[in-house]
């Protein structure tokens, strides 16, 4: 039995030795063998000199850091988890980003942290094949890849990373003309809208995306959850609420933040439903405050505003009467805001007290009263030395304003270099002030603003006050 044994293996190593150990070529084990040079591309390619630059945009307020991650394989596969959508070809993408792992044969891969102040990066590639990147969060909640990025010869290629929110949030709030969120019967309707670019034009469509329902007692307050889409190409995006609530007219808001932000909101302004009934009203406008009949005159002529705050509709205008009226002929019964002013730089300014412009219609006939306000034009000088000599507005450097109000102080000083002329203009300086009201007027006589200046080596200081009719401010620099 040995001797048989030993005849076998002494068989086999002279075939051995007379025909000798040949070795099989297998192209696509990543080794560049002799006879694969023009056989074998994927194991024998040539070394490439290319540069691919990343640009990223986005996640400004991304909790924790931020990475770029690449990938690179000659020859590509992924596994995924089942709950997840990805694709991978002109673009991939993953629905649930904490289950999305590509797995390459041959695969390499490295990360770069991301900054807010570099945005921009090189990579300089040698080997050609497929490249896959993306921009990613610590905490998942934005993300950005790119499209699959073949590089088979030398030279520049580019990648934009626009990083979008993984799961954005929205909240409607309906909320009335003073701003305090509604309640009631009602519901919101978020429909998904979609504009595609077709033979020239944009054509939109829209689906039902998402409902919100309340009850009599519940605030019109809801939170959405909106899908991110991220193939936008030839096409807008974006979603429409429309909130309806019973007694108010219906509204509709546009929602474009969605798909930059992890969380916006957006309030849904309400006004009560329009009435059926219609009146006039003769406004007529008296003097306010400090304010002649010479003061109103200014206003004849101009167009005012009349704009409804009870319910839904456009400002109207109407002309202000030589007798200093305003008609409101056949207007819907209902309360209503009025504005007016005369603004002119070499003019004293003159507005409708806004305490005394809301008027309400509630009648066939009516008439009310409008108190119209003289406001201010406010004149500042500045002297080298002596009055009558006026300093150059270019050389007179603004150092810092100080507010005084009620003997509360706070000061500010101004950014480097700022100028009398970048503040004023000429010397002097003419500043028009609106005072829309009795009680701005109160408040402003009640406020002072002392404000240091530099000219030359001389020092100065400027004490403005905000009065009605013509007050004048002066600096003397000795």
């Amino acid at each position: 039995m040995l001797k048989k044994f030993s005849l076998i293996f002494l068989t086999i190593f002279a075939l051995f030795f007379l025909l000798g150990c040949t070795q099989v070529n297998v192209c696509g084990d990543n080794i560049c063998q002799v006879g694969e040079e023009n056989t074998c591309p994927t194991d024998c390619a040539p070394k490439l000199d290319s540069t691919i630059n990343v640009y990223v945009n986005g996640a400004w307020d991304a909790t924790g850091n931020t990475y770029i991650r690449w990938y690179y394989s000659k020859d590509v596969s992924a596994s995924i988890n089942s709950n997840v959508i990805s694709r991978l070809g002109d673009h991939w993408f993953g629905e649930q980003n904490k289950n999305l792992y590509l797995s390459f044969n041959d695969s390499k891969s490295g990360e770069l942290p991301i900054t807010r102040d570099k945005r921009e990066y090189q990579l300089k590639i040698t080997e050609p094949g497929e490249y896959y990147f993306e921009a990613i969060s610590e905490d998942y909640s934005y993300r950005a890849v790119s499209e699959k990025i073949i590089v088979n010869e030398s030279g520049d290629y580019y990648v934009s990373l626009s990083m979008t929110p993984s799961n954005p949030a929205v909240r409607i709030k309906a909320v009335d003309d003073r701003g305090n969120i509604l309640s009631g019967e009602g519901k919101i309707n978020l429909y998904y809208v979609e504009e595609n670019w077709e033979y020239g034009e944009y054509v939109t469509n829209e689906w039902l995306y998402s409902s919100a329902y309340f009850n009599e007692s519940d605030e019109i307050n809801a939170l959405f959850f909106v899908y991110n889409s991220t193939d936008l190409v030839n096409r807008n995006v974006y979603y429409r609420a429309v909130v309806e609530i019973e007694g108010y007219e219906p509204y509709t808001v546009d929602v474009w933040g969605a798909r930059y932000q992890k969380y916006s909101e957006y309030y849904a302004h309400l006004v009560s439903n329009k009435p059926t009934e219609k009146g006039n009203l003769k406004i007529r406008i008296v003097p306010g405050i400090n304010t002649g009949k010479v003061d109103l005159n200014k206003l004849v002529g101009l167009t005012a505003s009349v704009c409804p705050v009870s319910y839904a509709g456009k400002c109207n205008s109407e002309v202000i009467d030589s007798d200093l009226s305003i008609n409101l002929s056949d207007y819907y019964y209902g309360d209503y805001r009025v504005y007016a002013s005369y603004y002119d730089q070499n003019q004293m300014p003159v507005s409708l007290d806004t305490d005394s412009a809301l008027v309400t219609i509630d009648s066939a006939e009516g008439s009310a009263e409008i108190k119209g306000i003289r406001g201010a034009l406010i004149i500042l000088y500045a002297y080298e030395g002596k009055r009558g000599v006026l300093a150059d507005p270019e050389k007179v450097i603004l150092l810092q304003v100080c507010t005084n109000y009620l003997d509360q102080n706070k000061c500010y000083e101004y950014s480097e270099n700022t100028t009398w002329k970048n503040a004023w203009g000429t010397n002097p300086g003419r500043i028009p002030v609106v005072m829309s009201s009795e009680s701005q007027i109160e408040a402003y006589s009640k406020l002072i603003y002392t404000i240091d200046m530099l000219y030359g080596d001389k020092e100065g200081t400027l004490n403005v006050r905000f009065v009605q009719g013509i007050p004048t401010a002066m600096v003397i620099f000795k």
